[in-house]
């Protein structure tokens, strides 16, 4: 198999942020609130002599409780990998938008963001909506998320729907997640979604777990347990004799030294 070699001319990143400069040290100064970043990458394919522009452009603002943001993305063209490109072949359009309230503060508050998100459930066992540049992964969520704290309780719930490989929105997930920090030594943690497909004749996916996450001395451990069902799958693999269609378990222990040689 011969591999495709790329040579990358150019890459370029430029922040700004009305944080980083003040009035007198900067011949551009930001409104208050206001973040600019953008990243630019050219790069040529010297065996099929293809050339890739992308840029991502990203607006913030934010002003008391209010936040709004935006993402301008242009691929034109963009990787010819259909892995890759997802739908987006030659595209310039605002890919991700934003607008949030936060109320009251991280022990007692509440937080509400409509437009395009992202988020992660424990360690992302249930749900895991990131996005990386570097292996070209954005599975954000296009719809509503409501954060809210109170008295070592945190609850997270959403729905949304990501795009799929050609660009397209169909699939509606609604998902919930609560723990419960308020002991020193102890994290609990549980965790509900479920998938509404676009066809009404098809059953739901619904995934749930459990997790703990205890703490001693140096000693950091996690683990998670996870449950998938769904009715169709569930009746007619299974003859409905079990209850789920899949499950599946993670944990961890971290050991922290905290000082090697010549500790004071």
């Amino acid at each position: 198999m011969k591999t495709s070699a790329y040579y990358h001319i150019i890459i370029l990143s430029v922040i700004f942020s009305s944080t980083i400069y003040s009035q007198s040290d900067s011949w551009f100064l930001l409104p208050d609130g206001l973040g600019i970043s953008n990243q630019l990458e050219y790069s040529y394919n010297i065996d099929n002599k293809i050339e890739i522009f992308e840029n991502w452009l990203t607006l913030d603002y934010s002003k008391n409780i209010f936040g709004a943001g935006l993402r301008f993305e242009a691929f034109q063209p963009n990787d010819p990998d259909p892995s890759i490109s997802r739908g987006k072949v030659r595209y310039a359009d605002i890919a991700y938008k934003y607008f949030t309230v936060d109320i009251g503060d991280i022990e007692k508050g509440i937080s509400i963001t409509a437009g395009n998100f992202y988020e992660l459930f424990g360690r992302g066992m249930i749900l895991k909506s990131y996005e990386d540049r570097n292996i070209r992964i954005d599975n954000n969520l296009l719809g509503v998320k409501v954060k809210a704290n109170y008295l070592g309780f945190s609850l997270s719930a959403l729905t949304g729907s990501a795009a799929n490989s050609v660009n397209e929105r169909k699939d509606i997930l609604h998902a919930a997640d609560l723990s419960y920090n308020g002991f020193d030594f102890i994290k609990l943690g549980t965790t509900f979604a479920s998938n509404k497909p676009e066809i009404e004749t098809i059953a739901r996916t619904t995934l749930g777990s459990f997790r703990i996450q205890p703490s001693y001395w140096n000693f950091d451990g996690y683990a998670e347990y996870a449950f998938k069902s769904n009715k169709d799958v569930q009746s007619q693999v299974f003859n409905n004799d079990e209850w789920k269609i899949g499950e599946a378990f993670y944990g961890s222990l971290n050991f922290l030294l905290r000082c090697l040689f010549n500790c004071r």
